[in-house]
């Protein structure tokens, strides 16, 4: 799968919270979805200030997390990470 072929399986969802389940009791995260299992989630008015200051979305590999306005470097962090964890080898076309 290309890069650009990752990006078309963007989808929008207004509630995350049945791809994942680490959000608090009550929290709907809002962000896209990828391949039908990988996120990149959006900083919304609720969360802190410290965070909404950074950017716009927010993405968590691991143990590493970035907040930032790019969502097109995120994307790149997921798909590379996505490539090197195998997600690409299990996807039907």
């Amino acid at each position: 799968m290309t890069f650009e072929e990752f990006q078309a399986t963007k989808q929008w969802r207004e509630d995350l919270t049945d791809i994942a389940d680490w959000w608090d009791e009550g929290e709907k995260p809002k962000g896209n979805l990828y391949i039908g299992c990988l996120l990149i989630e959006h900083v919304e008015p609720d969360w802190p200030q410290e965070a909404r200051d950074e950017g716009e979305w927010h993405l968590l590999l691991n143990n590493c997390e970035w907040i930032t306005n790019d969502l097109t470097a995120l994307e790149h962090r997921l798909y590379d990470w996505a490539a090197r964890e195998g997600y690409f080898d299990e996807v039907v076309r």
